[in-house]
C-alpha cells in the first residue's frame, strides 16, 4: 500500500489540500542539510578538491538537486563550482552505485534522502 494520498481514493479531496503535506524544499535548504550532515562548509564543497569526504558531498548534492528539484545539469555543474555537465550525470550514477555498494554512504545518505523527503535508489 502507498504511503501517498490518492485523489481517486477520496473524491472530494482537491488536490491543494494534498500538496500541503509536502514540504517543498529551495535550494540552499537542501544544500543546508547536506553540508551539515557532511560537516562541511560549501566553500569546501565548491573547491577542487578531491578528498572524498567533498567528492561523496558533491555526488549527494548533484543526485538530490536532480532528483528533488529537477534541475538541469548545466545549473547543478554551476552550482557546484562550475562544474562540467557530465560531471554531474557521472555524480548522478555514482550515487546510486557508491549507495548500493558503501555501507558508510549509504548511512548517511539514508539521512539525507528521508529527511529531505525521497525514496533511496532501487538496484
Amino acid at each position: 500500500m502507498s504511503d501517498k494520498i490518492n485523489p481517486y481514493l477520496y473524491p472530494g479531496l482537491k488536490y491543494t489540500f494534498i500538496n500541503k503535506f509536502r514540504k517543498i524544499f529551495t535550494e540552499q535548504e537542501i544544500l543546508t542539510i547536506i553540508l551539515d550532515n557532511f560537516g562541511l562548509t560549501f566553500e569546501m564543497v565548491s573547491s577542487k578538491v578531491r578528498i572524498r569526504k567533498f567528492v561523496d558531498a558533491r555526488i549527494v548534492i548533484s543526485y538530490i538537486l536532480r532528483k528533488k528539484l529537477g534541475y538541469t545539469y548545466t545549473h547543478i555543474g554551476r552550482v557546484l563550482g562550475h562544474r562540467h555537465h557530465t560531471t554531474v550525470i557521472y555524480n548522478e550514477k555514482k550515487f546510486v552505485d557508491l549507495y548500493l555498494t558503501d555501507s558508510g554512504f549509504r548511512d548517511i545518505s539514508d539521512v539525507i534522502l528521508s529527511h529531505v523527503g525521497l525514496k533511496p535508489p532501487t538496484p
